[in-house]
């Protein structure tokens, strides 16, 4: 990387902190979108509110300071014109615009439009800025691609970069077999990259971005078929469908399955009835009752004499399980131990004495599951909740634990996955679906405040405690920080306890706190100890507080919509309605964020809150279990993955390169077999 001009070990640090470290990474690091700024207009021409391009002379530049939290900061100005008029154009914090600004030279600027405060006319706000006929031609009157930034890293200084390593691209490795690309008629690999970072037209930048998609796409159906195509090699041990024992299982448990549940089970029941090991995706909303599943599939496989092994990715969580399942599975004559970090030596020898002589038939843990010493007598279920918060080593470790025979692997999560990423990254897994609610449970009613309103909230949070209830809240940071104006829980807890409710009890907890201490607090808070816990987002997936009526959440538009839903899951979970209050910061929520502060409001459903969350922002989340780099994703992935019919076209090639013969492609089997599918065991 430093090969190329102004890349300094600094910035060596900044790029591999968005997953660029070489200059193929570089080159890789497809553009988010695209401003249209290939029009030039004249000044006359400039309109309130839009982006736009214009190329005018410099008369006057100015510096003036003014006052921020983070001290005085430089408001450069100019005074700029062309043959229909003056205009006036302003950029915040960046004083070397003052030095490029030469009075009398031409420029090409590229920019929003604002109204002047106070009645003053129309200026163009942070424009980018190019010598007329001495610019490099990246940054203006084009399509401009933009960039995922980091601090430091700008959208700007990533074109310079990329520019200078395009000439590169020509030695790049082509994995897209070119009877493919031929048969679709796709560009060459070296043109499409140089197209979809800087094309000439829209045209050109939808041809480079369907090539790209597709290479990758392809790689994804073929990890999906390789993938499926090495699980079904493997023997599973048979759990044979015994009827009477479903039967028997159904009637034990102390509620009513769904409709849902029961499709779900049943298609389980079936799966472990085959030779060959299933691979079931479970995903429900937060409480649809994906544990309760669980519990009648390991029922069913301890029937046949199999153990079963259920990994959950904290301890908390874990516990949480066993509460629920050893109920549920002491009616059916089934032994349960949970195995945890904390689980002491003496009962960890107990527990793996019964494992190995098969006394007990399910252990509920965390990655304490995967130690050497835990050696199942026949390990028949895998079970992995929140299976995307696993290392691909971690699952597979586990899943070896069956010895000759490959153990069935059910994957739960209560992330909801949209249908055009299940066809794609899932494909290997077989998905079952809970989306009914079991009887009783309330949808929680969510509301965005307003600051001005935030007293009013905090006296609602008063009067639910003083009914007996408890409340969350939750903050995006764990301490205050210069760079981010966002609450932190140490501060908030700090300032409610102190100003807002000193007559309350209050606990604060977060990830830098030592596993025990944030096990004490919660276990407290669930007691009833506390009034209210003001907390990370530790709290995001599988906490179960029945008594917990108020989610409040600060910071809101710094959460995506996954989290925000996972955090809303925490409450409701008893006889109480429950409520959600979003908080935005200070400067209140941008566009996007609105809109998904909006969809909380809107919506109650995880599913139809996965469709929205992945219009406004894209896959990265869902992607990021997947084994691909981040910056690899943005754009061109949101294309092909939201594409049912690109996704189409790759399966098709991916099944012709199959029948024809992989061999003749090792580097496409490569990049396949590196690609590794989230909930993939195999």
């Amino acid at each position: 990387m430093t090969a190329l001009r102004a890349v300094t070990p600094t910035y060596v640090k900044r790029l591999e902190r968005v997953g660029v470290h070489t200059i193929e990474d570089l080159l890789r690091y497809y553009p988010r979108r695209h401003e249209d700024y290939s029009k030039t207009v004249p000044v006359v021409f400039l309109k309130e509110d839009a982006k736009q391009t214009v190329k005018v002379r410099v008369e006057r530049v100015s510096v003036r300071y003014t006052r921020s939290r983070t001290g005085n900061r430089p408001v450069t100005e100019a005074i700029l014109s062309d043959d229909s008029g003056r205009m006036k154009a302003m950029w915040f914090n960046q004083p070397w615009v003052a030095s490029a600004l030469s009075p009398g030279d031409e420029f090409t600027l590229s920019g929003q439009v604002k109204k002047q405060r106070g009645g003053g006319g129309l200026v163009m706000m942070s424009a980018a800025i190019e010598h007329a006929d001495r610019g490099s031609g990246l940054h203006t009157a084009r399509l401009v691609p933009l960039y995922r930034e980091v601090q430091g890293l700008t959208s700007r200084w990533i074109r310079d970069r990329v520019a200078q390593a395009l000439p590169l691209a020509a030695g790049m490795r082509d994995d897209l077999p070119p009877e493919v690309a031929e048969r679709l008629d796709l560009p060459p690999l070296a043109e499409a990259i140089a197209q979809v970072h800087f094309p000439a037209d829209h045209e050109e930048l939808n041809l480079a971005r369907r090539r790209i998609a597709i290479s990758q796409l392809l790689v994804m159906q073929l990890a999906v078929l390789v993938s499926r195509e090495e699980r079904l090699r493997h023997r599973a041990p048979v759990v044979p469908y015994d009827v009477e024992r479903a039967r028997a299982i159904r009637d034990a448990l102390p509620f009513t399955l769904t409709n849902a549940q029961r499709k779900s089970a049943h298609a389980i029941f079936t799966d472990l009835a085959e030779p060959r090991p299933m691979a079931r995706l479970l995903q429900g909303d937060v409480g649809s009752g994906k544990t309760a599943v669980a519990a009648m599939a390991v029922a069913m496989t301890a029937a046949a004499g199999h153990q079963s092994l259920f990994m959950a990715p904290t301890e908390i969580l874990a516990q949480q399980h066993a509460r629920t399942l050893r109920p549920l599975l002491q009616r059916l004559g089934v032994n349960m131990e949970l195995l945890v970090g904390s689980t002491p030596a003496s009962a960890r020898r107990t527990i793996m004495a019964g494992l190995e002589s098969g006394f007990i038939n399910v252990v509920v843990g965390t990655h304490a599951l995967i130690e050497d010493p835990v050696k199942p007598r026949s390990l028949g279920l895998v079970i992995a909740d929140e299976q995307h918060r696993f290392g691909v080593g971690q699952r597979e470790a586990l899943a070896q634990k069956g010895g000759d025979l490959f153990p069935h692997v059910l994957s739960m999560t209560a992330t909801p996955i949209p249908r055009t990423l299940q066809l794609t990254l899932y494909g290997d897994l077989t998905v079952s679906v809970l989306d009914e609610m079991p009887p009783g449970r309330q949808p929680v009613e969510t509301r965005v405040v307003p600051s001005s309103a935030r007293a009013e909230a905090y006296d609602f949070v008063r009067r639910q405690v003083q009914k007996g209830q408890q409340a969350f809240v939750i903050c995006p940071l764990v301490e205050d920080s210069e760079l981010l104006q966002a609450r932190s829980a140490t501060s908030e807890h700090q300032r409610l306890q102190e100003e807002v409710f000193p007559d309350l009890r209050l606990a604060l907890l977060h990830g830098r706190m030592k596993a025990g201490d944030k096990d004490a607090i919660m276990e407290a808070f669930k007691a009833g100890d506390y009034d209210i816990l003001v907390s990370t987002s530790v709290v995001e997936v599988g906490v179960d507080v029945p008594n917990a009526t108020v989610m409040m959440i600060e910071g809101a538009e710094r959460f995506g919509l996954a989290q925000l839903h996972q955090f809303r899951g925490r409450v409701g979970r008893g006889s109480e309605r429950a409520f959600c209050l979003l908080f935005s910061g200070e400067d209140g929520p941008g566009e996007g964020d609105n809109r998904r502060l909006q969809a909380m409001v809107a919506y109650s459903s995880g599913f139809d809150l996965a469709e929205v969350d992945l219009g406004i922002r894209g896959p990265g989340d869902v992607l990021g279990g997947s084994g691909m780099q981040s910056g690899h994703d943005s754009g061109l992935m949101v294309a092909g993955l939201l594409d049912a019919r690109l996704i189409s076209i790759a399966r098709e090639e991916a099944e012709k390169l199959i029948a024809g013969g992989l061999e003749r492609h090792p580097h496409l089997v490569e990049a396949a077999r590196a690609f590794r599918l989230p909930g993939s065991l195999s």
